[in-house]
C-alpha cells in the first residue's frame, strides 16, 4: 500500500511537473491571417475553377497555395474558420511545419490532469501531410516547445483535437479529396491537382 501510494505521488509530481514546463497559462498570438481582399478574391477564384474542374470528368485540375494563401483560406472558410486562432501553418520547401495553440481545458476533466485547467499547449509541430484513398491524412512527426521535444502524451493530445481529424470528417472537404490523385510539398507550396493532372 505505501508503494502504491509513493508511486501515485511520484506520477503526480511528474505530470505536474510536465505541466508547469510545457503549457502556458495564455495562448499563443499569431498574427493575422489575412490577404488583402484583392488577392483573398483572387484566391477564392482560383479554388473556384479548380474545384469546378474536379468534377469535370477527365478534365486537368491542379491549383497550388503558399503558406499564406492556406491561412488565410483556413481563416475564411465557414469549415475551418474557428480555428483561426489556434493554428497556423508555414510550407517549407518541401515541409510542412505548423503553429498551434491548443486550449487544454477539455483535457483537464481528466481526474488526475486537473492542473491542465486554463492551461494553453503552445507547440512547434512537423506534420506529414498527404491524400490517402480519397482522404485527407495528416501525422504529428516532431513537435517541441521551445525547442524542448514535447512527450508522447502531449502529442497525443494534440493528434486527437486537432483540427484535421474535423476537417476530415467534414462532407465538402470529403468530397473535394475524393476526386484528388495527389498532394505534394514544393518550393513552399501546397500543389493539388487529380490523375489526369498528374506531374
Amino acid at each position: 500500500m505505501l508503494l502504491l501510494v509513493v508511486g501515485f505521488w511520484g506520477l503526480r509530481y511528474f505530470i505536474n511537473a510536465n505541466i508547469q514546463r510545457f503549457t502556458a497559462a495564455e495562448p499563443q498570438q499569431f498574427e493575422a491571417a489575412s490577404l488583402p481582399d484583392a488577392e483573398l478574391k483572387q484566391l477564392q477564384q482560383r479554388l473556384t475553377d479548380f474545384g469546378r474542374a474536379l468534377g469535370q470528368t477527365n478534365a486537368p485540375a491542379q491549383v497550388s497555395m503558399t503558406g499564406p494563401e492556406l491561412n488565410a483560406v483556413l481563416a475564411t472558410e465557414p469549415a475551418t474558420a474557428k480555428w483561426k486562432d489556434i493554428v497556423r501553418v508555414r510550407l517549407q520547401g518541401d515541409q510542412v511545419r505548423g503553429e498551434i495553440s491548443l486550449p487544454l481545458e477539455a483535457a483537464s476533466k481528466v481526474w488526475f490532469l486537473g492542473g491542465l485547467a486554463g492551461r494553453h499547449l503552445n507547440a512547434n509541430l512537423n506534420l506529414r501531410v498527404a491524400v490517402t484513398n480519397g482522404a485527407l491524412t495528416a501525422q504529428i512527426v516532431g513537435a517541441d516547445v521551445r525547442g524542448v521535444p514535447l512527450p508522447q502524451p502531449f502529442v497525443d493530445e494534440i493528434q486527437r483535437q486537432a483540427p484535421w481529424r474535423e476537417w476530415q470528417e467534414n462532407p465538402e472537404v470529403r468530397k473535394l479529396t475524393e476526386r484528388l490523385g495527389w498532394l505534394r510539398i514544393e518550393d513552399g507550396q501546397l500543389k493539388l491537382g487529380n490523375r489526369a493532372a498528374q506531374p
